[in-house]
């Protein structure tokens, strides 16, 4: 035999040798054995020698001392190969022979059965699990809901946050409420790469979705191939009479010839199966992937999609004995396809081949290339060909449905407001612009009512600092609150804790049925949270400190009296007029009488 550069041998009959600086290889003339076949050698660029049947155009099954490592189809450690060399392998009846070395008993091949038809049940349950959570429909009619809630309910003036004199539909497209629509907005904001903080490198969501559609594409590409695969070798396999032909090749064995029975019994519960279900895991897992308009669960749906493709393998290597795991690692099914196995030399090569030169394997590369090249080129096909469709048919209408809804919600005027006029119910507008001085002068008076609420929940205020005696004032905590004190403003009436029941008659109650009340009274304890907003200089600087000047010298509801009663010496607009007459109301004579003061 050969060593590792290069060499010769010679016979009785002919000289073998070759030349490991171009891998040409030689071949001895035939030479008749005993039982008639012809021999020769065979010598690989690596240095290694093969001794061979010398059957160079008949394409036949060629019995090696070592295997090319091309000639023997390696199983992977799942259920699927699993079951089909148990299956190519019953066709011998070892696993009733103890003394065979492939002997596996009546426990484990039952075992195999059951762990595969559990198998496709469960693969069956997650493909109609996937196809009941993909969205083909994209968005369909909720272009038109998201439309519909934001003109009836995001304009609507009694939904006006008076704090930002803000609408509801623009404080939803600027993330600033909570709420399931609001949810949906942000999360298509990200999807179609409209989010101010994701910054210059962002990719849009239909990228990401094509990126990972793309990768499961791929996945399912290798599972159907392999598919395609092992149906061509054990298509290839010798037919049998009535056993399995099997060789044992150091430690492994290796099926050589299948009956037709059990070549059809594999195709029947193994391949077919199992590529139906890589199929139909590609078709709904591209729909599950295109429906997905939120970026983290699109990452966590193609991570859970790769967890269904290997349920196969997790089911096996769970529950098989070890006897399976060692018999399917060690189980081969010969390739009678191989390059390994192809003739070198045509018939008339083949004829007049005696030892007259050299012969090329350039030659067994050039024919088989051409198998090889066409089987990559209909992979390549069909990834692109897939991924085109799933872009096309799937990922783009899912992105044009965004943007419509996206657009429903967040496009056109943000900013007006209406209301239903109360005699001919038909709506009434009005601009929200937050940005004239009247409004911002304004603002400060419905921001005390979210700093009163605040407090009472037990959180400091924003706009001005913690003052814990007015924070029990507010709770309803303090002695002032359960009795007067000589020369104090606040009383229990001034502050606006009360019981449930009384909380309950005032929410039914009118504005002259408050005045007529025994409820009407000074409201010194929110006059004094208005105070501290309204100086805060958040709205107690520029223009507005002209409207809001009067809140210096007014500290209760008691200072405000000659601005309710004469409005002529004093810079109280009207606005601030009718506010402050309801909250002190007693000040500026409001109680125990229907009748409104004189305007300023």
């Amino acid at each position: 035999f050969f060593g590792g550069g290069g060499g010769a041998f010679r016979g009785p009959s002919a000289t073998v040798g070759w030349d490991s600086e171009d891998s040409d290889v030689a071949f001895m003339s035939s030479k008749r054995s005993d039982d008639g076949d012809d021999f020769g050698f065979f010598g690989g660029g690596d240095g290694r020698g093969y001794h061979m049947p010398l059957a160079l155009t008949s394409g036949a099954a060629v019995k090696l001392d070592h295997l090319p490592a091309d000639a023997t189809v390696v199983l992977e450690t799942s259920i699927w190969d699993c079951a089909l060399i148990i299956i190519l392998h019953q066709g011998c009846a070892s696993w009733k022979d103890p003394r065979q070395q492939w002997y596996l008993g009546a426990f484990n091949i039952i075992e195999t059965w059951i762990l595969l038809w559990v198998n496709i049940v469960v693969q069956v349950l997650f493909i109609i699990a996937v196809h009941s959570m993909s969205n083909a429909q994209g968005f369909g009619d909720l272009k038109e809901n998201m439309l519909d809630t934001r003109l009836m309910l995001g304009q609507l003036f009694d939904e006006m946050d008076r704090k930002t004199m803000t609408t509801r539909a623009e404080r939803t497209c600027n993330n600033q409420i909570v709420d399931s629509m609001a949810t949906l907005v942000t999360d298509l904001a990200e999807y179609l790469s409209l989010s101010m903080d994701k910054g210059l490198i962002a990719l849009p969501g239909s990228t990401i979705c094509f990126l990972a559609m793309l990768f499961w594409v791929v996945e399912m590409t290798v599972e159907l191939r392999r598919c395609a695969d092992l149906f061509l070798v054990v298509h290839a396999l010798p037919i049998t009479q009535s056993t399995t032909t099997i060789e044992e090749s150091g430690s492994t064995h290796i099926v050589k010839g299948v009956t037709r029975c059990h070549k059809c019994l594999s195709f029947m519960f193994v391949i077919i199966p199992r590529a139906l279900i890589s199929w139909f895991l590609l078709v709904f897992g591209k729909r599950f992937l295109a429906g997905t308009t939120d970026i983290t669960e699109l990452i966590l749906n193609t991570c859970a999609l790769e967890f269904v493709r290997n349920v196969d393998d997790m089911i096996f290597e769970a529950m098989a004995t070890r006897t399976l795991l060692l018999f399917t690692q060690t189980a081969r099914i010969f390739r009678f396809d191989a390059l390994s196995q192809q003739p070198l030399l045509d018939e008339k090569s083949a004829n007049d081949f005696q030892l007259a030169g050299r012969v090329s394997p350039r030659i067994a590369r050039q024919r088989a290339s051409t198998g090889e090249v066409f089987n990559v080129l209909v992979s390549i096909t069909f990834v692109v060909a897939q991924s085109y469709e799933g872009y096309c048919n799937l990922i783009q209408p899912i992105n044009e449905g965004a943007q419509s809804v996206y657009k429903n919600v967040c496009d056109g005027n943000l900013r007006f407001t209406y209301m239903m006029h109360p005699v001919a119910d038909m709506p009434l507008f009005a601009q929200a612009d937050h940005n004239t001085e009247e409004l911002i002068a304004m603002r400060c008076f419905y921001s005390a009512q979210y700093e009163m609420v605040r407090i009472r929940a037990g959180f400091h205020p924003q706009h001005f600092e913690h003052n814990a005696t007015l924070a029990q004032m507010v709770n309803g905590t303090s002695g002032l609150c359960r009795r007067g004190e000589g020369g104090s403003p606040f009383d229990g009436r001034s502050c606006p804790e009360m019981e449930l029941a009384t909380l309950a008659a005032l929410r039914g109650m009118s504005e002259v049925g408050y005045f007529q009340s025994s409820q009407c009274d000074d409201q010194n304890v929110a006059f004094a949270v208005i105070r501290k907003t309204c100086l805060s200089p958040k709205f107690y600087h520029g223009s507005s400190v002209n409207e809001l000047r009067f809140f210096e010298h007014a500290h209760h509801c008691a200072d405000l009296a000659d601005m309710c009663l004469d409005s002529s010496t004093n810079q109280m607009t009207f606005r601030w007029y009718e506010k402050l007459r309801k909250v002190c109301a007693r000040t500026c004579k409001q109680c125990q009488s229907s009748e409104v003061v004189a305007a300023p």
